[in-house]
């Protein structure tokens, strides 16, 4: 059904109120944070291609970004980035756009994430980590702890899907090739209930019909 093809005028609450319903999936458990998650927050924030950002309900509530950082930490290595200090990598990503560090689930997610150690010793073992293990860990910890809403990782978002420009203050964030490679590996969204894949399930039905509602499929699409 074709609500309406203006995004400019899409009725975001009830598109909100459509897939709020949905009980389907469970809460992230590998941290005692993530555990405790709102599992009723569910918030909608596109961002049209001149750059106005539309919100809905909840679009301001802050969450850590978590694996949906891994897109621009990607990006940020692209530009080689040579084992930047996390205030730099923190710098690099609010150029994508980005709030501020919950310090305790920066902690959690270091002290319990036993198969990024275990990854980053592999990987320090093969000779391709060239920082030490827990070094690395830290950090990764740090910038998956990240505060963002809606609004920011639509931007974010937004910044990658428009060849690396951020639409909003019209700033280059990164080279055209680098938004291409990014965009390539990456969907993310915000609602805390997730499938066996770990994708958002009320977010994945978000998209599904807000690509029906504005005619948004993939091989038919029109800039909004």
């Amino acid at each position: 059904m074709n609500r309406t093809a203006d995004a400019r005028h899409h009725d975001l609450d009830d598109l909100r109120e459509r897939v709020r319903v949905e009980r389907g999936g469970r809460r992230d458990d590998s941290t005692p944070q993530l555990a405790a998650a709102d599992a009723e927050l569910c918030a909608l924030a596109p961002v049209l291609s001149d750059g106005t950002v539309r919100t809905g309900a909840q679009a301001d509530v802050a969450v850590s970004v978590q694996s949906a950082v891994k897109p621009f930490l990607f990006a940020l290595a692209l530009l080689d980035t040579r084992g930047r200090a996390l205030e730099r990598i923190v710098r690099g990503l609010s150029a994508f756009a980005a709030r501020d560090l919950d310090v305790d689930i920066a902690d959690s997610e270091h002290l319990l994430g036993d198969r990024n150690h275990a990854l980053a010793h592999l990987m320090r073992a093969e000779g391709t980590l060239r920082v030490g293990a827990d070094d690395a860990v830290a950090v990764h910890a740090r910038a998956c702890a990240v505060l963002v809403d809606a609004r920011v990782l639509a931007v974010r978002g937004a910044t990658s899907a428009s060849g690396g420009r951020n639409p909003v203050p019209g700033e280059q964030v990164v080279p055209p090739e680098v938004a291409r490679d990014v965009v390539s590996i990456m969907a993310t969204v915000i609602s805390p209930p997730l499938d066996e894949q770990g994708t958002s399930v009320r977010g994945r039905i978000a998209c599904e019909e807000l690509s029906a509602d504005l005619g948004l499929h993939v091989f038919g699409s029109r800039a909004l």
